[in-house]
């Protein structure tokens, strides 16, 4: 389903918020308490009011499964407790942790990272919908849609995954490349800047060319700097 939805229904229906797509690292349980996910701290917490509890984690960064180790997004099911189910990207895995639980239970992804339809590399969403689970596999680039009792998933085509629910609709990421060239990805505004890193240097003085040469200005690179231009054509508006 592609509907809005509301984060936390008391304030829509006062105006004071509109609904919208799902938020990755935060959701309503069944009374209106917001679950937040604090990556940092590798813990979920529930708000009720001015005070908050850990729910899920809080023993630390790690990998048994009562641990979390930088938890991105999570999904809450309504139910006797409820169930949530949490993106935990550095585990690489996706845990299903029943409220009250002292421990989640592997729900898909092995622990250790990788491009196989039973894993994923850092997933940062989670969605769960008529007892199907959709993981949004960020270090793939891709969105796998596990069936009930499945260890492994299917690849959603790129169209559907553009008007999925968990997909972030105003996002920046930034990150360089093994040359040092800077990209810088605005979601929002849908754009992608590029900053190509160029080094400026003679080879005509150095030793290949001339064995009696040294290192200094006519060999080697003595300018170093970086242009920028934003690359038209690459992320577009898909609404």
């Amino acid at each position: 389903s592609t509907a809005a939805t509301c984060l936390a229904a008391r304030y829509c229906d006062q105006g004071f918020i509109s609904p919208g797509g799902y938020a990755l690292g935060a959701h309503a349980d069944g009374n209106d308490d917001l679950l937040v996910v604090d990556t940092r701290r590798a813990v979920v917490v529930r708000w009720t009011g001015r005070t908050y509890r850990t729910i899920a984690g809080g023993r630390g960064a790690g990998s048994e499964l009562d641990q979390l180790n930088g938890p991105t997004g999570i999904y809450f099911v309504p139910g006797s407790p409820g169930t949530l189910y949490i993106a935990d990207a550095g585990n690489h895995r996706v845990l299903e942790w029943p409220l009250g639980s002292a421990a989640g239970i592997l729900a898909f992804g092995t622990g250790t990272p990788g491009d196989g339809t039973s894993q994923v590399r850092y997933p940062i969403g989670v969605y769960f919908n008529d007892s199907v689970l959709d993981v949004l596999d960020y270090g793939n680039g891709r969105m796998l849609r596990v069936s009930p009792g499945s260890s492994t998933g299917e690849m959603l085509p790129v169209d559907e995954v553009l008007l999925h629910p968990i997909i972030p609709t105003t996002a920046a990421d930034s990150f360089f490349d093994g040359l040092g060239n800077f990209y810088h990805v605005d979601y929002g505004s849908h754009r992608l800047t590029v900053c190509f890193r160029e080094q400026l240097c003679r080879l005509d003085g150095c030793k290949d060319a001339d064995p009696a040469a040294s290192y200094g200005p006519a060999c080697g690179c003595f300018e170093d700097r970086s242009r920028c231009r934003e690359a038209l054509g690459v992320l577009r508006d898909r609404k």
